[in-house]
C-alpha cells in the first residue's frame, strides 16, 4: 500500500536536496558545546569613524585606566549581558537548524534579517552601558582625587594655622600685640579642625563609591590610589567637526536597529528609516508605523546634538576658568607671603594674614574643582561623540566564575 504525505511533508522531501546544499554551512554539533554564532556585524560606516574608543587608555593615568578596565570586566551587570547575548545567539542558531524555518527562509529572510537586526540593536545596547559604567568610574575616580588634592590643601594650610598660632602667643608674651590675636588664632585653628575632618569623611565616601562601582576592594583601592594624588589632566581636545558625526552614539545605533527590526517585520525596507516622504512607504498603515520611526529616530539625533553642544560648552568654559584662576592663585600665593613676612616682622596684623592666607586657599581649591570639572567634562565630551565601546564589546566574551560563585541574572 502506498504511503501518503501530507502536503506539508511532501514539499519537505521535495526540498531536502535544495536545503542541504544551501546550508551545508551550518554546523551540526548539538548540545551546550556547539559553537554560538555571534550577532551581525556592524554595517559599513557604523562604529568606524574618528571618535574615540577606550579613552581612558589614553589619559595617561594608569590607575584610573586599570580600574575601568577591571570594573568592567568584574561588573555583574555587564556579565549578566554578555551572558544574555550568547543565549540569544544561541537561541538564533537553533531555531535556524529547525527543518521548517531553513525552508521558509527559501521563500522569505525577512524574520531572520529582523531578528538580526534586533540582535544587533541588543548588542549595541550592551555597548551603551559599558561606555556610561566606564564614565561613571572615571567620574567615581576624579572626585577621589579632587578630594586628595583638597585634604592636602586643607591639610596644609591647617598647619599654616597652628604655627601663626605659636607666633601669636609668642607675640602676646612679648607683649606686643593683645589678647585678641590668640583667641582668633585659636578660634581658626578650630574651625579648620572641624573643615578638616569633613573633608576626611567626604574623601572616604568618595573611596567607598569609587570601590563599590569599580567592584575592586575597599583596602585594595586605598593601597592603589595612595596617601597623595593628582587629578589627571584629561583634557584631550575632542575630535570631530562642528557639525559631529554621530556614527558611532551606541544608543542612536542601538534605536536605529530596533526600528529597522519593527520596519522589516512590517515588511518594509530598511532605509525607510531615512526617506523624508512618508508616501514612499507604502500603505497607510506602513506610513503611519514608518512615520512614527522617522519622527522617533530623528529626535533622538537631535537631542544627541544638543548634548554635544552643552559638552562642548562645558569643555571650553572649563578650561578657561582653570586658566584664569592659575593667573589668579600666583598673586594669590605672593599676598599670603607678604602678609606673612609683615605679621612676623611686626609690621603687619593677623587679621590681614587670615584674610590673605583665606583667600589663597579658597582660590586654590577653586582652580583643583575647575580642573576636575574640566576632566569631567572631557568624559562627558567622548561619551556624547559616542566613545567608551569598541566593536569587540559587540561581541562580548562571558567571564569566568570563581568556583563557587553564583551569578544570578534577572
Amino acid at each position: 500500500m502506498r504511503e501518503s504525505f501530507p502536503p506539508f511533508r511532501r514539499l519537505a522531501l521535495l526540498l531536502m536536496p535544495l536545503i542541504a546544499a544551501g546550508c551545508s554551512h551550518v554546523s551540526s554539533e548539538t548540545g551546550a558545546d556547539a559553537p554560538v554564532a555571534p550577532p551581525v556585524e556592524a554595517a559599513d560606516g557604523e562604529g568606524k569613524d574618528e571618535a574615540p574608543g577606550y579613552w581612558w587608555q589614553e589619559t595617561g593615568d594608569a590607575v584610573m585606566s586599570d580600574l575601568v578596565d577591571e570594573g568592567l570586566d568584574q561588573d555583574r551587570k555587564m556579565a549578566c549581558e554578555a551572558i544574555g547575548l550568547r543565549n540569544e545567539s544561541a537561541r538564533s542558531e537553533a531555531r535556524g537548524k529547525r527543518l521548517d524555518v531553513k525552508i521558509g527562509r527559501l521563500f522569505s529572510t525577512r524574520d531572520s534579517e529582523a531578528d538580526d537586526a534586533l540582535h544587533l540593536a541588543h548588542a549595541y545596547r550592551h555597548a551603551e552601558h559599558r561606555a556610561q559604567l566606564a564614565a561613571d568610574i572615571a567620574e567615581a575616580y576624579i572626585r577621589v582625587r579632587r578630594l586628595q588634592e583638597v585634604l592636602a590643601l586643607r591639610k596644609s594650610l591647617h598647619d599654616q594655622y597652628a604655627d601663626n598660632a605659636q607666633i601669636a602667643a609668642f607675640r602676646r608674651e612679648a607683649g606686643l600685640v593683645s589678647g585678641i590675636d590668640t583667641g582668633l588664632a585659636g578660634s581658626l585653628l578650630a574651625v579648620s579642625e572641624t573643615g578638616l575632618q569633613t573633608t576626611r569623611e567626604q574623601y572616604q565616601e568618595a573611596v567607598a563609591n569609587l570601590a563599590r562601582i569599580s567592584n575592586t576592594d575597599a583596602e585594595r583601592l586605598h593601597r592603589v590610589i595612595g596617601e597623595k594624588g593628582k587629578l589627571p589632566d584629561i583634557a584631550i581636545k575632542p575630535p570631530g567637526p562642528d557639525e559631529p558625526d554621530l556614527a558611532r552614539r551606541a544608543d542612536l545605533l542601538s534605536l536605529r536597529h530596533q526600528l529597522i527590526a519593527q520596519l522589516i517585520r512590517q515588511g518594509m525596507e530598511p532605509a525607510t528609516l531615512d526617506v523624508t516622504d512618508a508616501a514612499e512607504s507604502g500603505d497607510s498603515i506602513g506610513v503611519n508605523f514608518a512615520t512614527q520611526a522617522r519622527v522617533a529616530y530623528r529626535s533622538a539625533r537631535e537631542a544627541a546634538l544638543a548634548e554635544v553642544v552643552r559638552a562642548r560648552k562645558a569643555v571650553a568654559a572649563a578650561a578657561q576658568r582653570e586658566a584664569d584662576l592659575v593667573q589668579t592663585a600666583v598673586q594669590a600665593r605672593r599676598t599670603v607671603e607678604e602678609a606673612r613676612l609683615a605679621y612676623r616682622s611686626g609690621t603687619g596684623d593677623f587679621a590681614t594674614l587670615f584674610v590673605a592666607e583665606a583667600a589663597a586657599l579658597a582660590i586654590e581649591e577653586a582652580k583643583v574643582a575647575a580642573r576636575a570639572d574640566l576632566a569631567d567634562a572631557t568624559i562627558r565630551m567622548w561619551s556624547v561623540l559616542g566613545g567608551g565601546w569598541e566593536n569587540a564589546d559587540l561581541t562580548p566574551a562571558v567571564p569566568e566564575q570563581d568556583s563557587g560563585e553564583v551569578l544570578v541574572c534577572e
